[in-house]
């Protein structure tokens, strides 16, 4: 099962996607990402690595801040 932040990451970034009107061919050719990866991933079906939400997220104009020590406190606990 997917990371809630993760599966949170990919749903905003699919909103920004289509908020500015880019199309998921596009997005795959600008950002280097297999269309069909890409579509899984904007479904929750495939979980992607951090570099690849890094690239991602840059392509469209964004960065990716995750709290980590927030994370691994929580998976210890």
């Amino acid at each position: 099962m997917m990371s809630k932040t993760i599966l949170d990451i990919c749903t905003t970034l699919h909103d920004i996607r289509k908020e500015k009107n880019v199309s998921l061919n596009i997005m795959a050719d600008l950002s280097d990402i297999d269309k069909s990866t890409l579509s899984k991933y904007e479904r929750g079906l495939k979980i992607p690595k951090l570099d690849t939400l890094e690239k991602w997220s840059n392509t469209l104009g964004y960065t990716i801040s995750i709290n980590l020590h927030k994370a691994l406190v929580e998976v210890e606990a």
